[in-house]
């Protein structure tokens, strides 16, 4: 529901919602609008709106990647399917930059490409991007105990660049450490 001039009241309403429905771990993308927005004038420049979105969860394995140390999700830049395209931390915000899904191959997916270790380097900082899906180990992924995931090729762990959490940071791959909370992740998609 949303209140004020008709123009933002209609705007508080969606927000409402879909903020409502992300806090109970449903990814915007998992929504549909099912009746609304409904106006209620209050007086001759104020309105109460009304809205109903009904979401679906995510399979399991399905949805977003977020960092237990940060709060933030693992995101495509831009929502860009360009070959090396960045893979960083983002405010989630349930886009199809954030829908992930593990695949049993290993692989870990978004806008149909693969979350790739680039250039199949293996050094601690190497930068982690989205590229088309081969058959390549530095798109294959393992999920460890206490969230981590580690590259199958380098035996290295996904990170945020310095163990950063701000919003841009790179990720990367760097020496595994369960006790480090920045190279621990959770979400919906880690649920398999």
């Amino acid at each position: 529901m949303g209140h004020g001039p008709y123009n933002i009241a209609v705007e508080a309403a969606w927000n409402g919602a879909y903020g409502l429905a992300a806090q109970a771990g449903y990814p915007a993308y998992t929504c549909r609008r099912t009746a609304g927005p409904v106006a209620r004038p209050i007086n001759s420049t104020f309105y109460e709106v009304w809205v109903k979105i009904t979401c679906t969860r995510p399979a399991p394995g399905t949805g977003q990647i977020v960092g237990t140390a940060s709060s933030r999700c693992v995101d495509v830049k831009g929502a860009k399917t360009k070959e090396g395209t960045p893979i960083q931390l983002y405010d989630c915000n349930g886009t199809v930059a954030q829908a992930w899904k593990l695949h049993p191959d290993g692989t870990i997916r978004a806008l149909d490409r693969c979350m790739d270790v680039q250039f199949a380097r293996t050094e601690n900082g190497t930068r982690i991007g989205l590229n088309k899906c081969h058959e390549g180990g530095n798109q294959r992924w393992e999920r460890l105990p206490n969230g981590l995931l580690r590259s199958l090729h380098s035996q290295r762990c996904l990170a945020p660049l310095n163990n950063g959490s701000n919003r841009d940071t790179p990720l990367v791959i760097w020496d595994c450490d369960a006790n480090n909370p920045a190279q621990q992740w959770r979400g919906s998609a880690m649920s398999v």
